[in-house]
């Protein structure tokens, strides 16, 4: 079974005596895997969104408007019985986005796109005229700026990156042309990762290339990194940053990179031999409201590598949770509005 949990901790002055950190919600989940996580949004400090694959092979979504105390759930209901859900943007209590998809027996993608609820989990209307290519189409993310200007990310699609942009909540969409992708994608290559600050916004490949535009999704730029040179196909490294041009770089065998020119170049700060913390197939968060305070999360199934980490300077060092904490939990996802607060599933 799987809890959602509500971290109250300023993580950056804490003592290093065992404590307990987190506080369990009343939402129970039932089991996950390592790669069909639950995923988690927070739309603000008492508006919480969880979608999960339950064991029966439902896909549900969970909302809660009070903070985690009280929950309201119901069963994805979208185009396909299988379809499942890989991204949630969530904007309020009654307005949330998802992407979702399905592999039928062919395989053939089907079912994929982008769906919007304004009736708080409902009802799932599906956003016409994107993501339409049969078993080529698929649609990975979806992030929202405000109540209106987001942007969807899929797998490329005649040549290029499937990239819309709206302007109007999703009534109309647009593709973003390849002339205004400067980067074509490789052999199998798709998104995996994304981070948005300010107007900007990033998405790391399957390849380990990282994409950036600045504009909120009309133009995009592709860079290459540095686990490129050594990293293999799909392993998944995430990045994190802390305003529009500086940030972390986390590779899936703990080496880890900082920028400070928005992901353009890269330097390799340390491994994980000399910094020991828990960050592998998980993801990192830079801390709001902190100068240079990290987040960081790790699904690998041993001691050492399972659970929890913090940096409070830039990535130097690392406090590994596990080892302060009475009661360490397995963190997938996690929300932090600030060194005093923290939501995980």
């Amino acid at each position: 079974m799987k809890k959602l949990y509500i971290l109250y901790l300023i993580l950056f002055t804490t003592l290093g005596k065992a404590q307990n950190f987190w506080t369990p919600t009343s939402l129970t989940l039932t089991a996950y895997s390592e790669y069909n996580k639950p995923l988690l949004s927070v739309a603000d400090d008492n508006t919480i969104w969880v979608t999960n694959v339950e064991t029966n092979g439902n896909t549900t979504w969970h909302l809660s408007t009070d903070g985690g105390i009280n929950w309201n759930s119901g069963i994805f209901a979208l185009d396909h019985p299988n379809d499942l859900v890989y991204a949630i943007c969530a904007l309020s209590g009654t307005t949330a986005y998802v992407t979702a998809g399905a592999f039928d027996s062919v395989p053939a993608i089907v079912g994929t796109g982008v769906y919007k609820t304004t009736d708080s989990g409902a009802t799932w209307v599906k956003q016409t005229g994107i993501f339409n290519t049969p078993a080529i189409s698929f649609a990975h993310e979806v992030h929202f700026w405000d109540e209106n200007k987001g942007v969807a990310i899929g797998d490329p699609e005649n040549g290029f990156f499937e990239i819309y942009t709206t302007e109007n909540a999703g009534t109309n969409w647009t593709r973003v042309s390849s002339a205004n992708i400067d980067t074509a994608p490789l052999l199998y290559e798709y998104p995996t990762r994304i981070t948005a600050n300010g107007d900007r916004i990033w998405f790391l490949t399957s390849q380990q290339r990282l994409f950036r535009s600045d504009d909120n999704g009309l133009h995009w730029q592709g860079f290459d990194t540095p686990l490129m040179d050594f990293a293999p196909v799909e392993t998944f490294e995430f990045i994190a940053f802390k305003n529009q041009n500086e940030g972390l770089l986390i590779s899936y065998d703990w080496r880890y990179f900082e920028t400070t020119d928005g992901g353009e170049t890269w330097t390799e700060l340390s491994d994980y031999a000399t910094s020991h913390f828990c960050a592998r197939n998980g993801n990192a968060w830079h801390i709001p409201e902190t100068d240079d305070s990290y987040f960081f999360t790790s699904l690998k199934h041993d001691e050492e590598q399972l659970g929890t980490s913090y940096s409070d300077n830039g990535g130097l060092s690392f406090q590994n949770m596990n080892l302060m904490d009475e009661n360490p939990i397995m963190v997938t996802e996690a929300y932090c509005k600030n060194s005093d607060l923290a939501y995980s599933i």
